[in-house]
């Protein structure tokens, strides 16, 4: 299920769908696996060598969760996506609004709306799964935004979707319809996130 709810301004806000929970608890799990090994290690003083490659495993650890921590923050200066139908009708206007709230200052904010398939398969036996964009729709591109604190910066516009191709989702074939976002922000992380919604033939194929 897509993470929509109701809109303030257009019938629904979009929500990302991109979990952060794999990442902490795979940092989690692995910095509390090797952290232990490097301790034992370094007490043990026998070698520098073994010491050193110890610990290169702890900051791998330690540097996917720095990662998704940073990924976190930046999430709490999403702008709201809405759009005033989910589903989407293909080869129809779509009205999208993108609000920014602040206080912010956006060195750069794009939008683009995209589509793209994603293909699982097995090679050998190691499931792998490949991802490829079918198409993309530019939205908007703006530099040097300043939003005071209370303040919305609000992007309203139509968008034209294609005729195709439609949403779809099987277990080894998916095509995904969404909006991307992305901005750099003077003084905190910067976000780039995706926005799904479905995009399905108009009834009837009027």
């Amino acid at each position: 299920m897509l993470p929509t709810r109701r809109g303030q301004t257009l019938a629904w806000a979009l929500g990302v769908t991109e979990s952060l929970r794999s990442d902490v608890v795979f940092s989690a799990v692995w910095t509390g696996f090797t952290l232990p090994m490097f301790v034992l290690v370094a007490a043990s003083g026998q070698s520098v060598a073994g010491t050193v490659f110890v610990g290169l495993f702890v900051l791998v650890g330690l540097f996917i969760g720095f990662r998704a921590f940073r990924r976190w923050l930046a999430r709490q200066r999403l702008p709201r996506v809405e759009i005033d139908a989910e589903p989407a009708f293909l080869g129809s206007p779509v009205r999208v609004q993108i609000v920014q709230e602040g206080p912010a200052k956006v060195t750069r904010i794009r939008a683009r709306a995209f589509c793209k398939e994603h293909v699982t398969f097995m090679e050998g036996t190691d499931k792998r799964t490949e991802s490829a964009d079918v198409l993309e729709l530019p939205l908007f591109d703006e530099v040097g935004v300043v939003i005071g604190r209370g303040e919305r910066w609000t992007q309203s516009l139509d968008l034209q979707l294609p005729g195709g191709p439609p949403s779809f989702a099987a277990e080894h074939n998916r095509v995904e319809w969404g909006i991307r976002v992305d901005a750099d922000l003077d003084g905190w992380p910067d976000y780039d996130e995706t926005f799904v919604f479905r995009a399905v033939p108009r009834p009837g194929g009027s």
